[in-house]
């Protein structure tokens, strides 16, 4: 469903060129950058919730919003990033994927923009399940 809901607004963000959520993604993904480059999490977590909030709140569709919010509210969403970015690699993946989000909302291609989301958040949920699998190997070893 997070698939489905983000995909559509980078694609209704792309579409409509909405330059105020447009720099704050720009932004979002700088701070992301620096936080891979100092391998700072919480920075990148916190950048990485200001992307998404920047691309749902830039479509501009309050009913898209609604359930993307009822969605987030019934899982622990942020303890799910940072154990998807303490997988091995993940955290520079995940920046590379949210670059080529940039690139394709900058390009104007909306399909090219709901495409790359929505291979992120699949890719961020292949990572959350290897996440989960070795918090609980640690769990269970120790």
């Amino acid at each position: 469903m997070k698939e489905a809901l983000e995909g559509f607004a980078a694609g209704i963000l792309t579409e409509s060129g909405n330059e105020e959520a447009i720099e704050q993604v720009k932004e979002a993904v700088a701070l992301m950058e620096i936080a891979v480059e100092k391998k700072d999490h919480k920075l990148f977590v916190e950048s990485n919730n200001r992307f998404h909030k920047a691309i749902l709140d830039g479509a501009s569709n309050s009913k898209l919003g609604y359930f993307y919010n009822l969605l987030l509210n019934q899982i622990p969403y942020n303890g799910y990033v940072y154990l998807s970015i303490d997988v091995p690699n993940r955290l520079g993946e995940s920046l590379k994927e949210h670059q080529l989000i940039l690139e394709a909302i900058l390009s104007g291609d909306r399909e090219a923009a709901e495409k790359t989301m929505r291979m992120h958040v699949k890719k961020s949920a292949m990572g959350l399940k290897k996440g989960i699998a070795k918090k609980l190997y640690q769990d269970n070893t120790n």
